[in-house]
């Protein structure tokens, strides 16, 4: 209020020290997400509402007034444990950065003045479901998007009404709409994708939708996204006995150890749909394959391949949306991402792949599961058949 001086529980010289320690370039890319995931498990959604998209600040003078608005320095030294861990136990392939003996001493000196952070238990904010849903012809389509929280609730209101539009060119109506489910649900870290077998060759992770400014981003750069199979649900007669094989393939995935995902993978070097028809019949007992080529660009021969995959019950398969220049590497990058530990829920294996992108851009992922369906898809009443029309007796 005009001139009254703010009173602040954190001097400055506290935040010199801090951002003293970080260089610009190679630092902001870590230690902002990291940023980003303390904010998120310690505060609450209406403390984190004036803290958007802290992954993605540009500069650490930026980083600064974030810590300097919320002049909480137990955040900060939460955030430091975070960076230190960080730092001493690099990801795979990630640069190894060490820790300055400054930052350490940093962090000893002011975790001791006070107790250690409790965390709370992480629950999943949710998650955005959009369906495409061919309608007048395979280029046409009906766009939904309903946003599945946490304690049940589902909201369908996101969209208006009877949306259609082109998946041919989702840099117009497509990401029109995308950008209204977006903002409306801009605290869900994934958006699950729900395709019909004709749009699986869209790479959906490369979508833009408008963000803060109006600026355009594509998906990838800040949302995890899954491909999830449509076709499972409005496939007339048998959706029952597909979901049923798909919660106990499921099972089996989440049940797996390291050293069997290696014997429930089926690698594919060269497409033959015949031949792979042969390898995975009804029931197949894969629980991932790995397509080491595109998708065929001919709609039959795409066709063909969706029904022999989906008919096997595989809940999770993988190709590539340009042909991969070296397929062998291709495949050992697609197994560095096949872990126990990653395949324990989808939305954790979602934010793996998005943060693998940078090495895997051309990645395409179904990632599939009972649960979670949508319910403004008309598939639990056969979508593809007439209703019966009662009898004057019966009625």
């Amino acid at each position: 209020m005009g001139t009254l001086p703010v009173n602040r529980k954190v001097e400055s010289k506290v935040w010199d020290d801090l951002f003293s320690y970080f260089h610009q370039d190679p630092d902001l890319p870590v230690i902002a997400p990291l940023c980003q995931q303390v904010f998120e498990e310690a505060m609450t959604s209406e403390q984190r509402d004036p803290y958007p998209e802290l992954s993605h600040l540009d500069t650490l003078q930026e980083l600064r007034t974030v810590f300097e608005r919320r002049d909480d320095l137990q955040l900060a030294v939460t955030w430091v444990r975070q960076i230190i861990h960080t730092f001493e136990n690099p990801a795979e392939g990630a640069v190894v950065r060490s820790v300055s003996s400054d930052l350490q001493v940093w962090y000893n000196d002011h975790k001791t003045s006070q107790p250690e952070e409790i965390k709370p238990e992480k629950k999943s904010p949710g998650y955005l479901l959009i369906a495409l849903d061919p309608k007048d012809d395979e280029n046409t389509v009906a766009l939904t998007a309903e946003l599945h929280a946490p304690d049940g609730v589902i909201k369908t209101d996101l969209l208006p009404p009877d949306v259609k539009c082109s998946v041919d060119e989702p840099y117009d109506d497509l990401s029109r709409y995308l950008s209204k489910a977006v903002r409306k649900a801009r605290r869900v870290k994934t958006i699950e994708f729900f395709l019909s077998w004709r749009h699986f060759d869209r790479p959906v992770h490369e979508w833009e939708v408008i963000v803060d400014l109006d600026v355009l981003k594509q998906l990838k750069v800040f949302r995890n996204t899954l491909v999830r199979s449509l076709d499972r649900l409005t496939e007339e007669d048998v959706v029952d006995e597909w979901l049923e094989s798909l919660q106990e393939q499921l099972t089996r995935l989440q049940d797996c150890c390291d050293a069997e995902l290696v014997s429930y993978c089926h690698t594919v070097a060269k497409l033959n749909c015949d031949k792979l028809q042969g390898d995975l019949p009804e029931g197949s007992d894969y629980l991932i394959l790995k397509l080491l080529s595109a998708l065929p660009k001919d709609q039959n021969d795409l066709r063909k391949l969706k029904s022999i995959v989906l008919w096997s019950g595989i809940p999770l398969w993988f190709w590539s949306y340009a042909p991969p220049t070296d397929p062998a590497q291709f495949s050992k990058k697609i197994d560095d991402l096949l872990s126990a530990n990653n395949l324990q829920d989808s939305e954790t294996f979602a934010e793996v792949i998005r943060k693998k992108r940078s090495t895997l851009p051309h990645l395409g992922l179904l990632c599939d599961c009972p649960t979670r369906l949508p319910v403004l898809v008309d598939w639990k009443n056969g979508r593809l058949r007439q209703p019966a029309v009662e009898s004057p007796m019966s009625a």
